[in-house]
């Protein structure tokens, strides 16, 4: 049924000279920080969608959806080569069809709780959150993480599926675990 799930092997891959680059997993699994070390280590500009989605200096206050499809639209068109994380599926077609490498951090959604809560406790300067937003306890991620992400994986072997029997061809990533990534990483070079 999902004819790129043989097409991810991560062994024997050492070329990495892509230049339009989507990152999407679950929240809590470093797709932030993955982007920031790629768009450095290969001179690409980065765009984290949560800085674009929420207003600056709230506590992550939406921004109104009109003007959040605009700035991504506008990001996509006025960036030649680029690194973009975050899922937001409303506009997810537009950003796999842009883009020449897809990297979905598969993690397993227990885990991701651990990492939110450590991020919580530990990170108070992470990658990707919007200039002064103070992050409260993520009871909300959680719920998400444990309740909805589940459905939303589906739907994302379902786009991935769709980028590549519509779109052009396109190397995708699957990492199921921060093993994996760190291999990955070692493989191409990004660490």
């Amino acid at each position: 049924m999902f004819s790129f799930l043989k097409k991810t092997d991560l062994s024997n891959t050492t070329d990495f000279n892509y230049k339009r680059i989507v990152i999407i997993g679950p929240t809590g699994s470093g797709k932030s920080t993955l982007a920031k070390i790629i768009a450095e280590r290969y001179h690409l500009s980065c765009c984290h969608l949560d800085q674009l989605a929420h207003l600056q200096g709230t506590q992550w206050q939406e921004r109104p959806k009109e003007e959040f499809y605009r700035l991504h639209d506008n990001y996509l068109t006025t960036h030649n080569t680029w690194v973009i994380d975050g899922n937001y599926s409303a506009c997810l077609s537009q950003r796999l069809e842009a883009a020449d490498c897809i990297i979905w951090l598969n993690y397993n959604c227990f885990l991701c709780v651990l990492y939110v809560i450590k991020r919580y406790l530990f990170d108070k300067k992470r990658n990707g959150v919007p200039d002064g937003v103070i992050d409260r306890f993520p009871w909300l991620l959680i719920k998400r993480l444990l309740f909805i992400h589940p459905q939303r994986r589906k739907k994302y072997y379902t786009f991935i599926d769709q980028c590549q029997t519509n779109f052009s061809p396109k190397r995708i990533f699957i990492i199921k675990n921060r093993r994996q990534l760190a291999d990955f990483c070692r493989q191409h070079s990004i660490i």
